[in-house]
């Protein structure tokens, strides 16, 4: 990952703070999910709900490796914030040439819409709304137009503690959402690659957590940190996160410069990458941690959670890996 995405930044300390206030003050031990709306006025504040829609509805215009900082924060800091389906509805509303007053609205936040997925999350479809937490609406491409459809009230545990999936309702009006969609390449890997910029950060904050914790845990009179087996342990990891974030990092960079083929094998590539190596980097880091690791007071459950999630949404590694294998047939 290039240095532009591993320095702190404004965003980053907001996001830490949303962290803070949403999740950590109230410990892990929540079967219930947390709060996932508390910082929705500070994110809108900040800019970040329109940071990548045009600057003539409010937006910030942002290119695809500003957004890809950010998604890298939502991971690393945990962050209760139903930001990525938001930013993603807003690019469907934007192709198809939604009204100025729909996409003001998902600038400053008072419109709160996300994207609905196939039941098996492997594409967009019309069974379940991801990242779905206070939205008025999931966007769902059909028969190459943009439909809206309502968001159920979750129920039962989640999976993932700091994301809402829940299934939709029937269709509803937020607005004229324009005609034709066209092409859906170029928002397919910018959807792939966030999802892999989350599970990146993710990964970061889970190992970061660790080797702090084996610094400073004193077992036989030593730091643990310098017994050799963990060392290992940690080094292999780093190796897998460093890697994940290259990929990511390239994907990123692809998305605006690319042509939309090269920018979708580009998100491909970094998305099944991060997915086969996010599960193995938590435990590891968890496991540094000894049993206290998989217990309820600790966040490592929850970036566990967070990353297998992840690896389900618009397909696992093994899905993204056929695809690129096809492209590659079809060159």
């Amino acid at each position: 990952m290039n240095a532009a995405l591993l320095r702190p930044t404004g965003t980053d300390r907001l996001l830490a703070e949303i962290a803070d206030a949403v999740a950590h003050q109230a410990g892990y031990a929540q079967p219930e999910g947390f709060d996932q709306v508390k910082g929705w006025r500070r994110a809108a504040e900040a800019g970040l709900c329109g940071m990548r829609l045009p600057e003539r509805f409010g937006g910030g215009g942002c290119s695809a490796v500003d957004l890809v900082t950010v998604a890298t924060s939502l991971g690393t800091h945990l962050a209760v914030l139903p930001l990525l389906g938001h930013v993603l509805a807003g690019e469907l509303a934007t192709l198809a040439g939604a009204t100025a007053e729909t996409l003001t609205g998902l600038a400053d936040g008072t419109l709160r819409l996300t994207v609905g997925l196939s039941a098996d999350l492997t594409g967009t479809g019309e069974a379940v709304a991801w990242d779905a937490a206070g939205a008025d609406a999931a966007l769902v491409p059909a028969d190459g137009k943009l439909v809206a459809r309502a968001v159920a009230e979750p129920s039962g545990r989640p999976a993932d503690l700091t994301r809402t999936v829940t299934p939709l309702g029937p269709a509803v009006d937020v607005g004229d959402l324009g005609g034709e969609l066209g092409d859906l390449r170029r928002w397919t890997a910018l959807a792939l690659t966030l999802v892999a910029a989350d599970t990146v950060g993710a990964m970061a904050g889970a190992l970061g957590a660790a080797v702090e914790y084996s610094r400073t845990r004193v077992q036989f009179g030593a730091p643990i940190g310098s017994f050799q087996a963990l060392q290992h342990l940690c080094a292999d990891a780093y190796v897998s996160l460093t890697a994940a974030q290259a990929l990511t990092s390239h994907a990123a960079e692809q998305l605006d410069t690319a042509d939309p083929a090269a920018a979708l094998l580009a998100a491909r590539s970094a998305n099944a990458l991060a997915a086969e190596y996010g599960r193995p980097v938590a435990e590891a880091a968890m496991q540094v941690f000894g049993g206290m690791g998989i217990t309820w007071e600790l966040p490592q459950h929850a970036y566990l959670r967070r990353i297998a999630l992840n690896r389900r949404v618009l397909g696992d590694e093994r899905y993204q890996y056929t695809k690129i294998a096809e492209s590659r047939l079809e060159a």
